[in-house]
């Protein structure tokens, strides 16, 4: 998505700073995480902005912090945040989760990361890429330790993974103290395997995790499934 604006139903979105463009794992989460009474909402590594965005869309009673520890990234989000017809209700800050997690005396009912998670792959030409790409700033344990100390107690931790690090992200997470309650497994067409996983969180044992699965296209490229359409179409222009 080479566009240097995205533009959405409802909202705008300009990527030329941002490390991370808008791109469909971010639709995904956005679409998809579990907003629905939650009044305070944190975006984690928050890039352009969109998936706040999303959830501002969705969750007209929310406020929602988004944070990014790339200044850039950090300023374009801030920019499309005062562009939105939600400007009132987001916070944005220039620091690692990690740093905020230490001096907020706030907690939330969901947070959100489409998370840094390549661990072991060469790092991006564009430092800032590899940077918003690779965990070295941002592990999966401190994700999780940030998270059980900004989510309320019955509060929601919404990811999505590449399937190749979900298995770790699970192991760590239980460990930890963290629970998996739902999860949807995405597959980019029929027939091939999954890529990501997108997964709930919470501090409690979940009486049954919920599991589901979604086909990003059928039947050739841009040719949406179903339940993609139905995801997204709140969001994207050309889906009726």
């Amino acid at each position: 998505m080479g566009n240097t604006t995205f533009h959405f139903k409802q909202f705008s979105v300009r990527q030329e700073r941002s490390a991370m463009k808008v791109g469909t794992d971010g639709v995904l989460l956005g679409a998809w995480a579990p907003c629905e009474g939650a009044t305070r909402i944190l975006d984690a590594g928050t890039g352009t902005g969109l998936i706040a965005l999303m959830l501002a869309q969705r969750q007209p009673d929310a406020s929602i912090v988004a944070i990014d520890i790339d200044e850039a990234s950090w300023r374009e989000a801030a920019d499309n945040f005062s562009a939105s017809p939600w400007s009132n209700r987001f916070s944005a800050h220039h620091c690692s989760l990690q740093q905020f997690a230490s001096r907020s005396n706030d907690t939330f009912d969901l947070i959100v990361s489409n998370p840094p998670y390549f661990s072991r792959s060469l790092p991006a030409k564009n430092p800032k890429r590899t940077l918003s790409r690779h965990n070295d700033l941002l592990g999966a344990s401190d994700l999780i330790l940030a998270a059980k100390e900004l989510m309320t107690q019955g509060g929601t931790l919404a990811l999505i993974l590449p399937v190749s690090e979900y298995a770790s992200f699970f192991e760590i997470a239980e460990l930890k103290g963290l629970y998996e309650h739902r999860k949807m497994v995405v597959y980019p067409v029929p027939g091939k395997p999954a890529h990501r996983i997108m997964s709930c969180w919470g501090l409690a044992p979940a009486a049954v995790c919920t599991n589901e699965s979604l086909i990003i296209e059928e039947g050739g490229r841009h040719q949406y499934s179903a339940e993609y359409l139905a995801l997204t179409r709140a969001f994207y222009l050309n889906i009726f």
